[in-house]
């Protein structure tokens, strides 16, 4: 017979039990926190716009942890809170691959702009999941689940030569907020972004740290509906999470907050295995086909956050990582290659679609 638990002893197994699930589910949110903050302050990528990146990137560059030699990149942040944002993407005439991807902060591609299927010309509407007004007629509404998404674009260049051409395509590719887009049209100014909006102060003692930034994240990224509307997030709060007062763990008593401690360091291992466990590796190089889409994998969905943030579904770009394992591969300095085109000195290709 089990031994009857203690009522304190209960609430750290509810707690640990909450816990682990809900540091899987919300651990995109600290790495985007990060990486948008730090991405921003450091003017290689914008808020609501795009930066624009004119050479090809080397081992030297440090913005993204995947470089590569085949493309040119533009890096935006999209705020959706307060209005939509649109994506231009003009004609061109040439036939040359280039993707402009969408990806929410839960680390799900929204929708891919072009890539395989071909040029994709046209005005995009992004809209966050509070926004309930028109959308212009001549404009494709794109919706995003939460109030942040992240958009890359990538134009293939074929070598050095060919970048002045790589370049006149991307020139065509623009993102700004729709009151701005009414107004001027393309002839607008970029101002300078402020990070602030996404900068985390951590308050809670470090044990559950984890918690305190992915309480941050859902006051951030969620709408407030979510506390009601979403069962997940709902069950959350007997943890002291919510979207409307992030994690409240000065009111947790002892015994929550041990479960807590306990749940973030499990969660952190089922991350590292399932990382290690997700790929198939060819000639020292690890092939991840389930990126952008592991869905309610929250396993899955966390480790790919954690080790390739922002991947693509592969079936528009697969980008193989160095490394055996996933400790292997944690340095945010590894060597990659996307596969996105036709290229030389790389990894053999095994995604399809490309």
């Amino acid at each position: 017979m089990a031994t009857a638990l203690t009522s304190d002893r209960v609430r750290e197994e509810y707690a640990y039990a909450v816990g682990v699930q809900a540091a899987l589910w919300g651990r995109p949110f600290p790495e985007y926190l990060h990486s948008m903050y730090e991405g921003v302050k450091a003017g290689a990528a914008y808020l609501n716009y795009l930066h624009k990146f004119s050479a090809l990137k080397t081992a030297a560059d440090r913005y993204v942890n995947t470089p590569n030699n085949v493309s040119i990149d533009a890096y935006g942040n999209a705020d959706l809170g307060t209005e939509p944002v649109v994506i231009s993407v003009a004609a061109i005439r040439e036939h040359r691959w280039y993707i402009v991807q969408i990806g929410d902060m839960f680390d799900e591609i929204v929708y891919n702009i072009a890539g395989s299927k071909g040029a994709e010309p046209g005005l995009f509407c992004l809209t966050g999941p509070d926004y309930h007004g028109p959308i212009p007629a001549n404009m494709q509404e794109i919706k995003v689940r939460t109030r942040l998404a992240v958009v890359a674009n990538r134009v293939f260049v074929n070598g050095e030569a060919d970048i002045p051409a790589a370049r006149a395509v991307q020139a065509g590719i623009h993102m700004l907020p729709l009151s701005v887009f009414q107004r001027q049209g393309l002839k607008y100014e970029i101002p300078k972004s402020d990070p602030a909006s996404l900068a985390f102060v951590p308050a809670a003692p470090e044990p559950l740290r984890l918690f305190d930034q992915i309480g941050f994240g859902m006051k951030r990224f969620l709408s407030a509906s979510d506390d009601y509307a979403d069962p997940m997030v709902a069950s959350f709060h007997r943890i002291g999470l919510s979207v409307a007062k992030g994690f409240e763990w000065q009111g947790l008593d002892d015994a929550t907050r041990r479960g807590l401690a306990r749940a973030a360091v499990t969660a952190e291992q089922i991350n590292e295995d399932a990382y290690a466990n997700a790929a198939e590796i060819v000639n020292g190089w690890r092939y991840t086909m389930g990126g952008g889409r592991a869905g309610y994998d929250l396993a899955l969905r966390a480790a790919f956050a954690t080790h390739l943030l922002g991947a693509n579904v592969p079936d528009r770009s697969c980008i193989p990582t160095s490394g055996s394992t996933a400790r292997a591969t944690r340095s945010r300095a590894r060597t990659s290659t996307s596969c996105a085109a036709t290229r030389t000195r790389s990894p053999p290709c095994r995604c399809s679609g490309t």
